[in-house]
């Protein structure tokens, strides 16, 4: 019996891209990343776990659109304390604010092959 090859890519206007369909983020294989200003003299870096959601690519990509929602108490500076002060109410409060939510308002491509 011959082997046949199934391709999860296509080509759309000379750009490969993935064929329509919904996909779940893989969260194990996903990082939410943050840079942010300490005092206007260093940065400090960051990252959420906990997130999930769907990328959905449409016939037509440029219908395509991303759903993505984070648990802010993943929250991860690498210090426990910068960490817990971003949890409050002086950042991010999650006693009321538990998830971020981030939904597209649109796709475009960004260059001539991409």
């Amino acid at each position: 019996m011959a082997e046949q090859t199934i391709s999860v890519l296509r080509t759309v206007d000379d750009r490969v891209i993935p064929v329509a369909g919904v996909y779940e983020i893989d969260a194990p294989h996903t990082a939410v990343e943050f840079v942010g200003r300490h005092l206007m003299i260093t940065k400090v870096r960051g990252r959420f776990s906990g997130v999930r959601g769907q990328i959905t690519i449409a016939e037509d990509p440029t219908d395509s659109h991303v759903e993505v929602e984070i648990d802010v108490a993943g929250v991860s500076t690498g210090n426990d304390d910068r960490d817990a002060h971003l949890r409050s109410g002086d950042f991010f409060d999650v006693e009321h604010y538990p998830t971020i939510t981030f939904a597209s308002t649109a796709v475009t491509p960004v260059r001539d092959n991409t």
